[in-house]
């Protein structure tokens, strides 16, 4: 997809847009691609609201490859340490650091919103 090309995948998140949620309307196009993926950034043409594609994901910010990200977290939930797991992906232990922070707060806060008002009769 090339910078001004329409992104029929992407939504305005802007709530006082009045394309906002709506998909497939044209209005959101590609600004430009950034970091070593590719990371699409769009801008809504109505309210010119611009956003990342990992716009409310637990990798916003981070610089690492998705393949790396992915394969630290793997790791992390086999329960490798995070020396280790930075010696195996590649990355620094400052970077395994941050990963499982943001996606263990991430993970955190999904199951917070999904698992609500159990009945628990057993243990």
């Amino acid at each position: 997809m090339a910078t001004g090309e329409i992104a029929y995948d992407a939504v305005c998140v802007n709530p006082e847009c009045d394309a906002y949620g709506v998909t497939g309307l044209g209005n959101v196009t590609v600004q430009c691609r950034y970091g070593v993926d590719g990371i699409r950034f769009f801008r809504c043409r109505s309210c010119r609201t611009e956003l990342s594609e990992r716009h409310g994901m637990p990798l916003l910010g981070l610089r690492l490859s998705h393949e790396r990200i992915v394969s630290a977290v793997r790791h992390l939930a086999e329960g490798t340490g995070i020396r280790k797991t930075a010696r195996l992906t590649g990355v620094s232990k400052d970077a395994v650091d941050r990963i499982l922070n943001r996606v263990g707060n991430h993970a955190k806060d999904v199951h917070d919103r999904l698992v609500r008002s159990l009945d628990v009769s057993e243990v």
